[in-house]
């Protein structure tokens, strides 16, 4: 009986390390956020998006990591709370700049705690492509209001020509 109970909790520390070293592997930041809005783990990816590390130590407070008003993140988990799951646009603070994110937040609860299990994503280069195809589709749109105003304007220029020659050309009978 002992040797299955140690078994079993070997197998549970063995699961432990796995989970872990995968969130911290993650290419995509995650998060793990109290309640009251304390960062308790952070991983890699979550670091090198912020360009600074923030160890879960730190017991930083999540909104500080971003451009949003101070109750900011108690709206958040009402509705994170009510809903389960929540989608959101962000920008995260940085030293120089800040850089547009969209955090997948899931609620969850163990052992009578709340947490929040944040995935954040860098939308940088998803809004680029998308800014590049919407300029395209106005360079479309424009090329082809340039084409259906040329086609009108090329019959009354021609017209116009008509009757240009036409006021210039000696009358018969004169």
């Amino acid at each position: 009986r002992l040797a299955e109970q140690v078994e079993r909790r070997q197998g549970a520390e063995r699961a432990l390390r796995l989970a872990y070293r995968a969130m911290e592997q993650a290419e995509e930041a995650i998060e793990v956020v109290t309640a009251d809005g304390v960062v308790v783990f952070s991983n890699g990816a979550a670091a090198r998006l912020r360009a600074e590390a923030v160890p879960p130590e730190s017991r930083q407070r999540w909104e500080a990591l971003f451009e949003r008003p101070p109750d900011w993140w108690r709206e958040t988990w009402a509705r994170l709370r009510a809903e389960r799951t929540v989608e959101i646009s962000l920008r995260v603070r940085r030293r120089q700049e800040t850089v547009p994110v969209v955090a997948s937040l899931v609620h969850l609860a163990v052992d009578g705690e709340e947490h929040c299990i944040a995935t954040v994503r860098d939308v940088r280069e998803r809004l680029r492509a998308e800014s590049t195809e919407r300029l395209a589709s106005l360079g479309t749109l424009a090329a082809g209001v340039a084409h259906e105003i040329n086609n009108p304007l090329a019959y009354v220029l021609g017209n116009l020509g008509y009757v240009k020659e036409s006021l210039e050309a000696p009358a018969f009978g004169q």
